[in-house]
């Protein structure tokens, strides 16, 4: 009956108390999860995660509950701030999980945290693999420091580093001509 549009939020109303009388009902849980998708109800469904989270015992069990309200709270609600609060509180349980580095480095460009920003950028570096991906990492880091910190030299040596890893990374060749040619 759950499928009848106007009957959705009884049977949102029905599943809650499912869950209040028996907490660890999986089929209950992934019910509301369903119903407040298709209801649009994003507050209510990073409530229900945030509730989901309180009671996770485990680290398992945490890990997704975090990145579900970071990703309603971001891209959903557009609440940067609980969108930055959860990646971080995330990242302290898996600390070298590149996609949540990068999650956090989206952030704090769109928040214009700068300082944040290169603290992120710095460790991503550090995991990245892939010379042509790191570069690109030293060429944003480097253009942060030109464009926001007017630090020329932090600037030049992450260009550089990035022309070192990938000689062909046009845009960090592109800012250390910038930079010499003042």
């Amino acid at each position: 009956w759950e499928s009848l549009d106007r009957l959705q939020p009884e049977a949102l109303d029905t599943y809650r108390a499912v869950l209040a009388q028996w907490p660890h009902n999986q089929q209950a849980a992934e019910r509301v999860e369903t119903l407040c998708k298709r209801l649009a109800l994003w507050p209510e469904l990073v409530a229900f995660y945030q509730e989901r989270l309180e009671a996770a015992s485990t680290a398992e069990a945490v890990i997704p509950l975090c990145w579900a309200i970071a990703q309603v709270a971001e891209r959903k609600l557009r609440d940067l701030d609980l969108a930055i609060r959860t990646y971080t509180a995330l990242l302290d349980i898996v600390p070298g999980n590149l996609d949540v580095l990068r999650a956090l480095g989206r952030l704090f460009e769109a928040t214009k945290q700068w300082d944040k920003l290169i603290g992120i950028s710095r460790r991503e570096v550090k995991l990245t693999e892939q010379p042509d991906k790191k570069a690109h990492v030293y060429f944003k880091m480097g253009s942060i420091h030109e464009t926001f910190h007017q630090d020329l030299a932090q600037a030049i040596a992450c260009y550089e580093a990035a022309i070192e890893l990938d000689p062909r990374c046009v845009p960090a060749l592109h800012g250390l001509r910038e930079i010499h040619r003042r």
